[in-house]
């Protein structure tokens, strides 16, 4: 199916879809950022509105976040 053939719903789709992966991108780096300004793992969670299972996943599924990660801690 082409681009322009797409069903209402699979347009609306990928549209969460996106924006799903956008907010996880930006709750990533507000993670990173706030452990790097000597934040605890629990405030930066907080800063970030995540849960730390969440950082838990990061690690072990993103190896830039992973890296990022052990440089901010």
């Amino acid at each position: 199916m082409e681009q322009d053939e797409r069903s209402g719903f699979e347009v609306e789709r990928d549209k969460l879809n996106k924006k799903r992966k956008e907010d996880s991108v930006r709750r990533k780096r507000v993670f990173l950022l706030a452990l790097h300004d000597g934040g605890t793992v629990r405030q930066a969670c907080k800063a970030a509105g995540i849960k730390r299972e969440s950082v838990r996943t990061w690690i072990k599924t993103d190896d830039e976040f992973s890296k990022e990660y052990d440089i901010a801690k």
